[in-house]
């Protein structure tokens, strides 16, 4: 393709070609395949979700500067930078050193 937006517009073309397939054609046991890298994925959410990187599809925009997101959780992280506020630093876990976990031999049936 010759251009970036023709591309993106054929990606998309592809994306609602396989939305609109059964889910049955996307679902390999347990998981759902994306038809563009063979990603398998845990649900068809999660499909959905990563369809946006192939297809370049930011459906949140920010209502306070335009700015457009692939997923809703960057666009929320995204307004706190409107409101002055920063995000809640998460905390390492700090995780209990595990109990000495001693395993007895069974006794040696060889002869000394």
């Amino acid at each position: 393709f010759a251009l970036e937006d023709e591309l993106k517009e054929h990606l998309i073309h592809h994306a609602e070609q396989t939305n609109n397939d059964s889910d049955d054609d996307e679902r390999v046991g347990d998981a759902y395949k994306c038809t563009h890298c063979l990603m398998k994925l845990q649900s068809s959410y999660s499909l959905e979700r990563h369809m946006r990187i192939h297809t370049g599809d930011r459906p949140f925009v920010c209502d306070h500067c335009g700015r457009s997101f692939s997923r809703v959780d960057e666009l929320k992280l995204h307004k706190l930078k409107h409101t002055g506020q920063r995000p809640v630093p998460r905390t390492p876990m700090i995780a209990a050193s595990p109990p000495e976990v001693v395993i007895a031999r069974p006794p040696s049936t060889e002869s000394p």
